[in-house]
């Protein structure tokens, strides 16, 4: 956890319970693995400890998303195209992301923790939400 001293770089990476058991564990699993990856950048940890972090939230979001993804089928979501597609664009920015600093050693920036922070938040609110209210409410 980033410490009390940190608290004006710290980032909001709390999770959003939505009330669907598997979504809210790996949610939180992911605000951990995300907050573990920025507490690296504020202690100025060596560029491949943090890609490490990198590659295992990376890892985990995968996870996620395949496991949404069978949710999805499962309970016969009506939006799993348009939520899949989202997806499937992070994923491939992650991928570049993750790609980048793996070949050039470079360490992760606090931008680059933003906006994927940022990405979860909006992804969670306009994605997972609906799909969490579709999913309680049947």
């Amino acid at each position: 956890m980033v410490g009390a001293s940190d608290k004006s770089m710290a980032l909001d990476t709390a999770p959003v319970i939505l009330g669907v058991a598997e979504i809210d564990a790996d949610h939180l699993k992911i605000a951990d693995l995300l907050d573990a990856l920025l507490g690296s950048q504020i202690d100025n940890a060596d560029a491949a400890f943090s890609l490490i972090h990198l590659s295992n939230l990376v890892d985990a979001m995968c996870e996620h998303f395949v496991r949404e993804e069978e949710i999805m089928r499962s309970v016969k979501y009506h939006r799993i195209q348009d939520h899949k597609h989202e997806h499937d664009n992070f994923m491939q920015n992650l991928s570049t992301i993750l790609n980048n600093n793996e070949t050039d050693n470079s360490q992760i920036t606090i931008d680059t923790i933003t906006m994927i922070r940022d990405w979860k938040f909006e992804h969670i609110y306009a994605h997972d939400k609906p799909l969490a209210e579709f999913i309680l409410g049947h």
